[in-house]
């Protein structure tokens, strides 16, 4: 055994791993002979407090480079450790004890934990440990990204993930508790490099990152905004890494679900029962308790969320609803049932009623009365969830129960304070939704570690960010809405409202498809029920140039919530406009127009009106667009187009320079502004622009090959260069997101 390991460490010949020359016994005793390697230990160096992120990201980069080759040769290190990872004097990182300490002892994780846990002090290397390896289970190249994580965090901090000394105490922590986010001790890291460090620290192997090359191109990223590419004769870049396993994936589960059905006869799953909870109706007059109206309400839904045989109706949509008869509630809604109750509080006591009606007779197919105090609504919303699962002859399956069954505080007034930010929140304006980021912030100051305030607070912060933000302050939303999402998925990564908050954040201010599709399945995977992550994968399909798959998105969120119309008619449209499609692009958006009595459509709808041939009112209605900076720095991009196209070069030329020295740019604006230097005939700026739109989030190939406005640019062989490229990316992108 010792032979075969120590024949396989010498195979391996990697600049950022100590080198094994030669390996042999004698007189009963195994050696190895090994290179000598100057310098300090990693924890020798962090005896003077943590490392930059200037430093910690070129080290990361080798410590993750040094693991993908030997996992690439069958390795696995398992005892990852600042102790074990040497600096040379030129800055080259070298890990140490690849794998021998436990190889040559033979003793199993779970023998050391058991060894370590009978000591009263802290033996070994126990803090550096991965769950797995605590509780014996089999471990594999996630094991390693664990170890990786734990010296990453001690790079940022100076401290370990965990730690306390205790070790009974610490192997508990390391099992069931979360580590302090790294900003909270040290807030120079940036946040990218805090999202980095506690995906590698995910309890679970399948929430890391999967391998050390997909570690080292998000260290890559971090670093300097590269995109994420190795140097040639390096690891394999991110990019085929994620086709290759997406591709396998698909395969397995093609295969499973084929000998499923195959052994099952293709029984189709239980039609999902569809089911609407509307405000409590309050007896007591008493605006203290007004929270409770919705805000229990609202907790109902999300519990209830957690079923999969449910189809829960989200609280905005039933809150636009104006209609006191529940059968009419649940007509309007699509609905087999409804929820309604009443609420009375007398003192410290709440009386609460609830009923499910069915909504095709009206029957009351369950009722009951709960009578608590303060404290105990902390579980009513899950008596109440519960008895409704009851009544519907609903079994939990065992991860639904767990989630089911979760609470996220002990604090009753952190709950109302969380409970009365999601009433607000569902009101949709800027008055509720700052509102109910200070009952947010308010539930946090109570209990610092309430994963659904973290979550409440980042979904508010990214709707200011995506709604209402003027320009100064559309950064500050943006990094409080990101911060607080990763927050809560350090608190609880399977919390689904943190992942759609990460979508809003990576589809409205960094236009990152990738994520926004990984992050919005991601939050749809753990929360069937969510309407808007739907939409968010929609916008990414029709942003990469998927068309045809932007239809089922918007079907899907349709059958979530049929009531909300505008932002698949919104979506639809401009997909049927980038596909050339302008009569069903007109129809679409002119009924958003009619439904939102706003302008929400017209950059889309006055592009549309250009296209079919009405000019002067596409140019009017350019001219009339008001509101954020986006909004307007678009508007001015796109009139600066049409103007060219008319031959109004002059104030096409000054508008578009105008736009040039704005403060915002977007794919959109820099698509408009390239289609503006076409029509004036510069190819240079045309092509420039145009390379930007597509880099930076809009990489459209149906639209670059349909457009009237690019038509100057057709015989440049830049542009027949470009257009080839944006076809293999579009080939690439239905690859790599086939279904």
């Amino acid at each position: 055994r010792f032979q075969q390991e120590a024949l396989a460490l010498s195979s391996i010949s990697h600049p950022n791993i100590e080198t094994v020359y030669d390996f042999a016994s004698e007189d009963g005793a195994d050696y190895l002979v090994m290179e000598l390697v100057p310098g300090v230990s990693l924890d020798r160096k962090l005896a003077s407090g943590p490392l930059s992120e200037g430093e910690i990201l070129p080290l990361g980069m080798q410590l993750a480079e040094g693991l993908a080759a030997a996992h690439a040769a069958g390795v696995l290190h398992r005892d990852l450790k600042p102790h074990n990872v040497q600096i040379t004097p030129q800055g080259r990182l070298k890990i140490l004890d690849f794998g021998l300490a436990k190889r040559l002892r033979l003793t199993s994780d779970a023998e050391t934990l058991d060894q370590l846990t009978r000591s009263r002090g802290l033996l070994g290397t126990l803090p550096y440990m991965s769950p797995e390896q605590l509780r014996g289970q089999p471990v594999d190249a996630r094991t390693d990204i664990y170890g990786a994580g734990a010296v990453l965090y001690e790079m940022a901090t100076r401290q370990r993930p965990f730690p306390e000394s205790n070790s009974a105490v610490l192997a508990e922590n390391i099992l069931n508790r979360q580590p302090k986010p790294p900003r909270e001790i040290n807030p120079k890291v940036s946040v990218k490099l805090e999202q980095i460090i506690l995906k590698c620290l995910a309890k679970e192997g399948v929430r890391r990152y999967s391998s050390a090359a997909e570690l080292g191109a998000d260290l890559r990223l971090a670093e300097g905004g590269a995109q994420g590419v190795w140097p040639p004769g390096a690891l394999m870049s991110r990019a085929k890494l994620l086709w290759l396993l997406s591709a396998t994936i698909v395969l397995v589960l093609v295969a499973l679900l084929s000998l499923h059905y195959f052994q099952r006869g293709a029984n189709p799953p239980p039609q999902r029962i569809a089911l609407a909870v509307v405000p409590f109706r309050s007896l007591s007059n008493q605006p203290e308790v007004d929270f409770l109206r919705v805000g229990l309400a609202d907790a109902i839904t999300t519990k209830l969320s957690n079923i999969n045989r449910l189809l829960l109706r989200p609280t905005s949509a039933v809150l636009r609803l104006q209609e006191s008869d529940l059968q009419r509630v649940g007509r309007e809604l699509g609905t087999e049932y409804v929820v309604s109750g009443t609420l009375q509080s007398a003192g410290q006591r709440y009386g609460v009623s609830a009923q499910l009606i069915r909504v095709s007779d009206g029957t009351a197919v369950w009722g009951e009365r709960f009578d608590v105090n303060r404290t105990g609504l902390l579980s009513l919303e899950e008596d109440i969830a519960g008895r409704i699962a009851a009544a519907l002859n609903i079994q939990l399956a065992e991860r639904e129960r767990a989630r089911f069954y979760q609470r996220y505080t002990a604090n009753a007034e952190a709950y109302e304070q969380y409970l009365t930010g999601r009433a607000r929140l569902a009101a949709l304006t800027k008055e509720a939704t700052i509102a109910a980021i200070e009952n947010f912030r308010a539930a946090l100051h109570l209990d610092p570690n309430y994963a659904l305030a973290h979550a409440g607070l980042a979904i508010a912060a990214a709707t200011m960010r995506i709604r209402f933000a003027e320009q100064a302050e559309v950064q500050q939303w943006e990094e409080l809405a990101r911060s607080e999402a990763q927050r809560a998925l350090s608190l609880d990564p399977d919390l689904a409202e943190a992942h759609e908050a990460l979508a809003a954040v990576f589809r409205n201010a960094e236009f990152d498809w990738d994520r926004v599709l990984s992050e919005s399945s991601r939050a749809l995977e753990l929360n069937p029920n969510l309407e808007t992550p739907h939409y968010y994968k929609a916008a990414a399909y029709y942003h990469l140039g998927l068309l045809e798959k932007v239809k089922p998105e918007l079907d899907e969120g349709l059958r979530v919530n049929p009531s909300n119309r505008v932002e698949p008619l919104r979506l639809g449209g401009s997909s049927a406009l980038f596909s050339g499609d302008f009569e069903r692009a007109d129809q679409a958006l002119s009924e958003v127009r009619r439904l939102s009595g706003g302008a929400v459509s017209d950059w889309y709808l006055s592009q549309d009106l250009y296209y079919r041939g009405e000019q002067k009112m596409a140019l009017e209605m350019l001219r009339g667009i008001r509101g954020s900076a986006q909004a307007e720095a678009r508007a001015k991009a796109t009139l600066a187009s049409f103007l060219a196209a008319e031959g109004r070069r002059t104030e096409a030329k000054e508008l578009l320079v105008a736009v040039e020295k704005g403060g915002y740019m977007d794919h959109h604006v820099a698509y408009s502004l390239g289609a503006g230097y076409a029509q004036l005939g510069d190819a240079t700026q045309a092509m420039h622009w145009l390379t930007v739109s597509s880099d930076t989030g809009f990489p459209c190939f149906p639209w670059f090959e349909r457009d009237p406005l690019l038509t100057p640019l057709r015989g440049n062989p830049d542009f027949k260069r470009f257009l080839n490229s944006s076809r293999s990316g579009l080939e690439k992108a239905r690859l790599r997101y086939a279904q």
